[in-house]
């Protein structure tokens, strides 16, 4: 509110979340659990009564803070487990890291935080996402079976890096204070998957450093206290990136690789990597276009955010193998999985064959471009581009939201052309004797009726999850059409055209009898795609 007066109060909302969030994994985040917090004024001297020391946060939490209107502000925000070993001294806005309590293998080192400057104008609402000031280490193995045959089998270690910092500033992002550190022996967790396949966990720790390298000694030990020390020189590092150390480690010192993947994701280049990838929870980033040899399959208690990175995923059946009822299925996302698409990339298949989605568990679709081919003179069947079955929690305990992008199913049946028209009132419904006797019974065969739920099964739902559509431009099938969505003006009693599948598409769209009536804040414009079908673009302002 412009209008706001100066030296008046009003409430800033901050709005906090972590990053990287899953289930359970190494960077989860679900470890920082206590939030802390300061707020300065705009001489950077800080304001005692408006700081806390005891807050909690779980993945996210929403902060209140009266301000004074018209004055600059800066806070910082610190997200730890409770026991870390982080000192923070609010006053000269600094984190101190108390190496002496700091152990391997340990999730309850993750920490995040963030500074932000602001001016108070009137109520406010502020979305933080808090990022980590650490960089990761992980050291992996690919050699603990032939190690385990030869006698050897370790269960716990260390890591002492040199050319790491105790200091982080809050306000400018510098660290100080140089230190070799040791992080105590601790159990190696076995249960944790290594970010590159075919490796597992000897040892991982968090690193305050600047963009640098750093030299790391690690030594593993086995039951017997029978240990062993590995040195790795010149190691890559950078805050909020995660840095691997892996390779036949156990039977070979030579055979070592190192390398670096920012922002705690997992980047990939080919089918095998993403297979590896998505058995775990992460951000996974396309970094070529990929044609998958299997399904990309999202298990129970996986959460997967796939970036497109404006590249694409080519399902081809002859290479794409197949299912275990013999057919191919692009995305399974398995009930407690979830999977969210975003970035400027496509998703296409090469004949009509695939399915793209199985969506059991949770499926975000944020941004991309969503195409089945189909060619030229094919008459054969055209399934939907969602298909599968209703949960065992119930229809709307797992879902689909559709945010953004491009969904062409390969399907129209122009039957279906005058629909608009028909719910406009500007044209007839045509009818014979034997469509107003079967209206909205199994047996109506009205080509109208008929085209348009077929339009709609193709592009959405067979698949008897719930659907909430927020935007996206749909070709040849209006997300209002669906069910509890879409009447033709003929009885009140009619029409659902698809009403024995599943499926609310616009979020809050209810039964009417009149015809389609938006929720409030949508609006679905027409337009046409380039071989002259009707295309439908949904936006939504909330």
């Amino acid at each position: 509110d412009s209008s706001a007066d100066v030296n008046e109060t009003s409430v800033v909302t901050f709005n906090l979340s972590t990053p990287e969030i899953s289930t359970r994994a190494y960077s989860d985040g679900l470890s920082a659990t206590k939030l802390q917090y300061a707020v300065y004024d705009a001489a950077g001297n800080l304001l005692p009564e408006l700081t806390k020391t005891d807050g909690t946060i779980n993945k996210s939490t929403t902060v209140l803070l009266q301000l004074t209107n018209g004055n600059d502000y800066s806070i910082v925000f610190w997200a730890a487990a409770p026991n870390a070993p982080y000192e923070l001294d609010f006053e000269n806005k600094k984190m101190t890291v108390d190496y002496t309590k700091t152990v391997s293998n340990s999730d309850n080192l993750d920490a995040f935080y963030a500074y932000q400057t602001f001016k108070v104008n009137g109520q406010t609402v502020v979305d933080v996402t808090l990022k980590r000031p650490f960089a990761q280490l992980n050291i992996g193995t690919s050699d603990y079976e032939p190690s385990r045959k030869a006698g050897y089998v370790p269960t716990k270690s260390s890591v002492t890096v040199k050319q790491v910092y105790e200091t982080l500033n809050f306000a400018s992002g510098a660290v100080s204070d140089e230190i070799d550190a040791t992080y105590k022996m601790n159990d190696i967790l076995r249960n944790e998957t290594f970010p590159v396949a075919g490796n597992e966990y000897l040892a991982m720790a968090y690193l305050l450093v600047s963009e640098d390298v750093v030299n790391v000694d690690f030594t593993y030990a086995d039951a017997s206290d029978n240990a062993k020390t590995c040195e790795v020189t010149n190691v890559p590092v950078k805050r909020n990136y995660r840095t691997n150390i892996y390779g036949d480690i156990l039977t070979s010192n030579v055979n070592v690789n190192v390398d670096i993947k920012p922002d705690l994701k997992t980047l990939v280049t080919n089918s095998e990597e993403l297979a590896a990838a998505i058995k775990s929870s992460g951000t996974v980033v396309l970094q070529d276009d990929i044609t998958p040899e299997t399904t990309i399959d999202i298990k129970a208690g996986v959460d997967v955010y796939l970036d497109l990175n404006g590249k694409n995923i080519i399902i081809d059946p002859e290479v794409l193998a197949p299912n275990g009822n013999g057919s191919h299925y692009a995305f399974i996302v398995r009930e407690g999985g979830s999977l969210v698409i975003d970035g400027d990339g496509t998703v296409e298949t090469t004949t009509p064959a695939p399915i793209l989605f199985y969506p059991a568990g949770d499926v975000v679709i944020e941004n991309g471009t969503f195409i089945r081919n189909i060619p030229e003179g094919y008459t054969g069947g055209v399934g939907s581009m969602f298909v599968g079955t209703k949960p065992t929690g119930g229809w709307e305990s797992t879902g689909v939201t559709i945010k953004g992008g491009y969904f062409d199913s390969g399907y129209y049946n122009e039957d279906a052309a005058d629909v608009d028209e028909i719910l406009a009132g500007t044209k007839e419904l045509e009818e014979t004797d034997d469509d107003i006797a079967k209206r909205g019974a199994p047996g109506d065969s009205n080509k109208t009726r008929k085209a348009l739920k077929d339009n709609t099964m193709k592009m959405f739902n067979r698949s008897n999850n719930y659907f909430k559509i927020y935007g996206g431009t749909f070709v040849g099938a209006n997300p209002a059409w669906g069910d509890e969505g879409c009447m033709l003006p003929t009885t009140p009693q009619y029409l659902r055209p698809w009403s024995y599948y599943q499926g609310a598409l616009l979020d809050g769209q209810t039964f009417h009898e009149d015809g389609i009536v938006l929720p409030s804040g949508y609006a679905i414009t027409k337009g046409i795609a380039e071989d002259g079908r009707p295309t439908y673009t949904v936006t939504y302002n909330e």
